[in-house]
Parts: structure tokens; sequence; C-alpha cells
């Protein structure tokens, strides 16, 4: 199960608020390296600083995410110069104004047919439902609207595949719609390639964040493994586990 930033910035906050415990204690003398006052005042600023580098790889790909959103799938008025649009208007400009390309067309088409495909529904016998469970309802269809090829990556794929036949066509392709001429319908192609690599790096690097995180957290020399380590220094001083900051240090970790 994944576990929330909000989870570890618990863990970072107790874990902080217990070293401060066990760093004004006279009594509190360790040799390993590990759980000395020193390492720990350095480990207790790793722990925290971790989190927010988590976060803002977070908001680093949700930000680029959004951003190719808006670059390639129309929603309402908000993107009309989306890459789907776009090619739609380079679809309609070559039916209409491009004489003898008529593979050029059926390629436009394809192309097509694949960003809004459109399936015959299937009737269903009266009392059964998509799922194959009884039904209330009457005899009725399958949904004819499944889920299409309008991915970011296939979305690419055919801005790139339109670009690669405007350039064929050559002088023969002259929109008035600038937005569709050459030099512009390449640079929003460059504009989604670049931000599709954004994305793939942002991803890794959240993906490296998170495994420093883990390894901060709960590797062999992380927070969890020093928690052990401190406990059982802690009981082997005077008192044991009634040793007061023994005490104090375990119910601060429990945040009582």
């Amino acid at each position: 199960m994944a576990v929330s930033n909000r989870s570890f910035g618990t863990r970072s906050g107790r874990f902080h608020s217990a070293f401060t415990i066990i760093n004004s204690a006279a009594e509190y003398l360790p040799s390993n390296p590990l759980i000395s006052k020193a390492d720990l005042a350095s480990f207790v600023d790793l722990t925290g600083n971790i989190n927010s580098e988590v976060a803002v790889a977070q908001m680093k790909l949700s930000d680029a995410q959004e951003l190719r959103r808006h670059l390639s799938f129309k929603k309402k008025d908000k993107n009309p110069r989306c890459m789907e649009v776009l090619i739609k208007e380079i679809h309609c400009y070559i039916k209409a104004d491009i004489q003898d390309n008529e593979g050029t067309l059926k390629i436009f088409d394809e192309i097509s047919r694949k960003m809004n495909p459109s399936y015959k529904k299937e009737k269903l016998p009266a009392g059964v439902a998509e799922n194959g469970k009884p039904a209330k309802k009457k005899a009725g269809y399958k949904n004819g609207k499944p889920s299409c090829e309008k991915t970011f990556s296939s979305l690419y794929g055919y801005a790139v595949q339109v670009n690669s036949l405007i350039n064929q066509l050559g002088a023969a392709y002259q929109p008035t719609n600038t937005d569709i001429q050459s030099a512009q319908f390449q640079a929003a192609v460059t504009a989604l390639e670049n931000i599709n690599g954004e994305i793939t790096l942002f991803e890794q690097s959240l993906i490296d964040t998170i495994a420093r995180r883990r390894d901060l957290y709960d590797g062999k020399t992380g927070m969890k493994e020093r928690i052990a380590l401190i406990k059982n220094y802690l009981k082997s001083l005077q008192g044991g586990k009634k040793n007061l900051v023994y005490i104090n240090f375990t119910r601060t970790l429990r945040g009582v």
C-alpha cells in the first residue's frame, strides 16, 4: 500500500521532536555513529528535506502533465489550438483544397477514424447488463463508445505522421489558416515532443526521489533502524524502560 506524504511528514515531525529529547539528555552518549547526537542532527534535517523534494517533484510532474493535456486534446473551449483540433482542421483542408491526393486523404481518413472511433452498439437481451449480471432494465444496448486510441503517445504519433504528409505535399499545401501552416504546425509538433520528454524526466525524478525517501525512512540505516537502536541504548541506561528519557522518547514517537 502506498504511504502518503502526510504519513512521512508525521513520522519526520515526531522523530524530530523525539530527537530533541535525547539531544538534551546528558546521559545519552552512544559510540555508534548512526545514533550519535551529531549524526542524528544531520539525519533529522535529511528526513525533513526529502519530503519537500518529493512534493516539488510531484508538482513539476503534475504541471507538465496539465500542460500536455492542454496541448493535446480539446477540453470544451479552453484549448481551441490543441493538437487534436489542428489535425482535424488539416484534414478538412486536405479534403477541400488538395486535388489528386487520394492516397494522402485516405491516410488522413484513417487517422481521423482512429482518433474518433465509432463502434456499433451491441444489443443486449432483456435482463442482462454489460457485466453479464441480471439487470432490472429491459433490453438495451452495450456502450458504443469504448476506450479509443486517444492516448498521448498515439496523438504524438499521429502528429508526426501528419507533419510528414504536409512536407510531402510541398507547395500544394497552402492553407490560409496560420495555425495549420507548415512552420506553425511543425512548432506545435515540437512542443508536444518536448513536453513528452519533460514528463519522462519528471516521472523518473519522482521515482528516484521516492526511492531515496524510502531508503532514508525504512532502509538499513534509515529512521526505522535508528529508532530501534536508540531504544536499545536508552534501555541500557539506569532504569531501563522506566528511564524518563526512554518513556518520553517512545511517547513522542507515538504522538502521545
